[in-house]
């Protein structure tokens, strides 16, 4: 339905409908994995995460500009946790596609990590943009996706912490509400250019 409308849409409109179809994804990309496995009630973050990075990738048209590098610990997290993560990580790379490079060029790249350790785990996003602006850090939001990755980090009883280091720095740090299948051991690390 988003997509039929988009084709009467131009400029801030269809960007705001192709931001909206990109949170419906990440949402029902959680449901797809939770009904293709046997436990309905959580999401392994390993390949979750992965593939909605690259689904941004592609639906932004990034091709080369940017290089992606996701490093998620194969842990397996609740729905209520899983999905304001995937939130989180689509309105901060949809941030880092928009506004951190405005002069498209080589070496441009957005990280994305999610550590464990059995009860806790960091979600950290950065990019090598032009960072977060000042008034931003001090409180002051003014956009949507902020505003949102705010009460999703609060959802989730996060600690949300925006800094800019060579880049914006997104990092959330939470308490695993029901450690499932944690496996701290296995890593999946993808880079995409």
């Amino acid at each position: 339905m988003l997509e039929s409308q988009s084709a009467y849409l131009q400029n801030e409109a269809l960007l705001a409908i192709q931001e909206s179809q990109n949170r419906i994804y990440a949402m029902s990309l959680i449901h797809q994995k939770l009904y293709h496995d046997e436990n309905v009630s959580s999401v392994n973050m390993g390949v979750y995460l992965p593939e909605l990075v690259q689904y941004l990738r592609l639906s932004y048209n990034v091709k080369n500009n940017v290089l992606f590098n996701v490093q998620v610990h194969d842990v397996e997290l609740d729905v209520s946790q899983a999905i304001p993560l995937g939130l989180i990580v689509n309105e901060a790379v949809t941030n880092a596609i928009k506004y951190a490079f405005p002069v498209p060029q080589t070496g441009n790249s957005i990280s994305i990590s999610l550590l464990t350790n059995n009860e806790r785990a960091q979600l950290t996003i950065t990019d090598n943009g032009v960072g977060i602006p000042q008034e931003i850090l001090q409180g002051n939001v003014r956009g949507l996706g902020l505003k949102l990755i705010r009460g999703l980090a609060n959802d989730i009883e996060g600690a949300l912490l925006l800094k800019n280091n060579g880049g914006a720095s997104i990092t959330i740090s939470f308490e695993i509400s029901h450690p499932l299948h944690s496996v701290t051991a296995n890593t999946a690390t993808t880079t995409t250019a």
